[in-house]
């Protein structure tokens, strides 16, 4: 959980945002920005790398867990 994931917990069980803010150590206009970019979905960055999450773990999950990276950048070399 980060620290805005918190702040957004606490603010759902009716803490004053500026509080539960001050005591995650963010500023409530990072938490506000936060809030917004999470409301706007992924980049398009995030999602190509969500994607190739899931194809290296299927490699390592094809390998039965014994390729690791020096493999999977010869795979993809």
């Amino acid at each position: 959980m980060t620290r805005y994931e918190w702040v957004a917990a606490r603010r759902a069980e009716g803490f004053p945002t500026v509080a539960a803010a001050r005591a995650a150590q963010v500023s409530t206009s990072a938490f506000v920005d936060w809030c917004r970019r999470r409301a706007a979905g992924p980049t398009p960055g995030e999602v190509e790398q969500a994607r190739l999450v899931a194809v290296m773990r299927g490699i390592h999950d094809d390998s039965d867990g014994t390729y690791g990276s020096p493999r999977m950048t010869v795979c993809w070399g």
